[in-house]
């Protein structure tokens, strides 16, 4: 998201949290209107793997709005505090729903011990642990000795942890750059990084690509079924770009070059 679309959030949210201290509803409700799609939009890509997103984004909504009147600028930008809601409002839903446990983040590391123990290679090149498990999920229940649910479960709530990195990662390591560092600065750190990071970073912010969109371009959507899993490792690939592209810069700060 650019730095123009968080202080557009920022402002709308302030304006309806205003509104909704006065008790002026009408108002509240049409900054609202105004602040819902944005929201919604930014919440799937948090719940992109879930089976049932729009339950968990529908949930997000309601506590967000019911608790605009807690949001405080000055502490949080509005995504980062709707962030915040949003998974406390995810986690209370799962838990009632019977989709969360305590012992999620065990069963993530079986799944991740038993996949290492009966597929020795590991994963392809260029394949994260959640895609590789994902690749296996049908087998994942006589190998761990868990439910299909509860590696179900697992799975998704990995997706979700998996999503939510990938936003701070891009949201910290590449909105900050152009109040840190001049363009003559971006351009050198750019032309150090590997290719493919490059042409990802410069089609998603420069041209504007979607995810989806880039998957596509540059062959990583193999079959339909596979979209889902293959935009999940464009954003990945981008994210790393920005990551590298932020440490590459920091070190040119630090050397005075």
């Amino acid at each position: 998201m650019s730095p123009e679309s968080h202080q557009l959030l920022n402002f709308l949210a302030r304006e309806c949290q205003s509104a909704t201290l006065d008790g002026d509803k009408a108002n509240a409700d049409k900054f609202w209107e105004l602040l819902d799609k944005p929201l919604r939009n930014a919440l799937q890509k948090m719940f992109l793997r879930n089976r049932d997103p729009e339950d968990l984004v529908q949930e997000a909504i309601k506590a967000i709005y019911k608790n605009i009147w807690l949001f405080d600028p000055e502490k949080a930008s509005f995504q980062t505090w709707a962030k915040c809601q949003a998974y406390s409002a995810m986690t209370d839903y799962l838990r009632t729903t019977g989709g969360y446990s305590r012992t999620m983040a065990e069963h993530k590391k079986l799944i991740i011990k038993k996949l290492h123990f009966h597929f020795e290679a590991g994963p392809a090149v260029g394949q994260s642990l959640l895609d590789w498990a994902r690749e296996h999920q049908e087998v994942l229940p006589s190998l761990t000795g868990l439910s299909a649910r509860q590696v179900s479960n697992a799975l998704d709530r990995w997706s979700l942890e998996d999503a939510a990195d990938i936003e701070e990662v891009e949201e910290k390591a590449f909105n900050v750059l152009p109040s840190r560092f001049s363009r003559e600065d971006v351009e050198v750190a750019m032309s150090r990084l590997e290719p493919r990071s490059r042409t990802f970073l410069i089609q998603k912010y420069v041209s504007g690509m979607s995810y989806v969109e880039i998957a596509e371009k540059y062959n990583l959507t193999k079959a339909a079924s596979e979209k889902p899993m293959n935009e999940v490792y464009a954003r990945r690939i981008v994210s790393n770009a920005c990551r590298d592209l932020r440490y590459i810069l920091e070190r040119m700060e630090q050397n005075g070059l």
